[in-house]
């Protein structure tokens, strides 16, 4: 299939393309970082710079798409202004859905988060209702992050109601890769005592890529 990777320079991103490719899908890239103007690799996916919350460059890429997968947005609220998290996040969601709705792609998988349900970046704490947290957990997110992945969601389903694209949106936990193991989860492993907004969950970044995949082939 024809599959557009949004957030293809990302850490998500990345993976995914190369999971995609290996699963022998014809895959183009794009993403807010310039293109190298060099004769591409061998096999190196076509990469085309778009800021999607611009809804012409949104429409330029999602053109002639089958698939899309969504994993551009800024990762999480505490390096960049409030305002922006929420803008970049929502409307680049927003107009590569729209486009991709416009142009008959048949399928649109959202990368949403784990902090969805609330319990990253409270300005007031608060506790799971039980654990393990599962997808009917009540969601009450607070920060701009969470809350524009709330919001995305919401867009799938109305896209669901309006069109007859498919949605699937996927909630993974802190996302790992062999760079930084020891970094992010060393310290909570070494003491147990430090506390974790996720339950001490994670995710290895090319375990999703492979859920990703999945989702793209889902019937």
């Amino acid at each position: 299939m024809r599959v557009l990777v949004t957030g293809a320079r990302g850490k998500v991103g990345r993976a995914t393309v190369a999971a995609l490719q290996e699963a022998g899908h014809d895959v183009r890239a794009t993403d807010l970082t310039p293109p190298v103007f060099e004769r591409p690799a061998e096999g190196e996916a076509d990469y085309f710079q778009a800021d999607l919350t611009d809804a012409g460059d949104a429409f330029a890429v999602v053109r002639g798409a089958e698939v899309v997968v969504h994993a551009a947005a800024i990762p999480e609220p505490t390096r960049n202004p409030p305002h922006v998290v929420f803008h970049n996040n929502l409307m680049a969601t927003f107009n590569t859905l729209e486009a991709a709705i416009r142009f008959g792609a048949t399928r649109f998988v959202n990368l949403s988060s784990e902090t969805v349900p609330g319990f990253f970046f409270p300005e007031r704490p608060v506790l799971p209702e039980y654990v393990p947290v599962d997808e009917e957990h009540p969601i009450r997110p607070q920060d701009p992050y969470a809350t524009a992945k709330h919001f995305g969601e919401q867009l799938m389903d109305a896209a669901l109601r309006r069109s007859d694209i498919r949605c699937i949106s996927i909630r993974p936990s802190w996302v790992q890769h062999e760079g930084n193991y020891e970094r992010n989860l060393g310290p909570m492993i070494r003491d147990h005592s430090e506390t974790s907004p996720g339950f001490w969950s994670y995710i290895d970044v090319y375990d999703l890529a492979d859920a990703i995949v999945l989702a793209t082939e889902s019937g």
